[in-house]
């Protein structure tokens, strides 16, 4: 199953690896990931993705609130697209963090 619970009660992943959505049909995969509020982990290696759809990798990966981890293996990305995807979901975690507030006193 493709769409499972990671085993923790918590959280799901989804693996579309090798579904060649290209970056027009990406797109639409990520407005419907949107909606899923316990999804961890998404594979997208190997889906044919190219330059044009980072921006929206980027804006799903910074906006969605439980997103852990993506797989873009196998795609052909330029060089920099990994520092824009990590930064965006630096960008996530830290607005998170500021979210949460402050820690516990001890």
């Amino acid at each position: 199953d493709n769409n499972r619970d990671n085993g923790s009660g918590r959280g799901r992943r989804l693996d579309l690896a090798g579904a060649h959505l290209g970056d027009r049909g990406v797109i639409a995969v990520l407005v419907a990931l949107a909606r899923d509020p316990l999804l961890e982990h998404v594979s997208l290696a190997g889906c044919a993705l190219h330059r044009a759809s980072l921006g929206a990798l980027g804006a799903f990966a910074e906006g969605h609130p439980a997103l852990q981890s993506m797989d873009l293996d196998g795609n052909l990305f330029p060089p920099e697209a990994a520092h824009r995807l990590s930064t965006a979901l630096s960008a996530r975690a830290a607005v998170a963090a500021a979210a949460a507030g402050p820690g516990p006193v001890p």
